[in-house]
């Protein structure tokens, strides 16, 4: 809250792990929304992370064992 009673918009996080596809469109989706979209399981992930994420998503594919390892 500011002193004026006003609330704080902060941007939120959202970490995303899956179909590459279906993670571009959200990452798109996200960022029109002014939300910030990160891809979990790259290099460029690492020192975000680091910072934390307000969620998690993870979608639905052909290699959940992937998935798991990457959590």
């Amino acid at each position: 809250m500011t002193s004026r009673g006003r609330a704080l918009e902060a941007a939120l996080a959202v970490g995303l792990i899956g179909d590459r596809e279906l993670v571009d469109r959200a990452l798109r989706a996200l960022a029109s929304g002014g939300m910030e979209g990160v891809r979990i399981g790259t290099a460029e992930s690492r020192t975000r992370l680091g910072q934390g994420l307000d969620v998690l998503v993870v979608s639905g594919g052909p290699a959940p064992e992937e998935r798991i390892s990457t959590i």
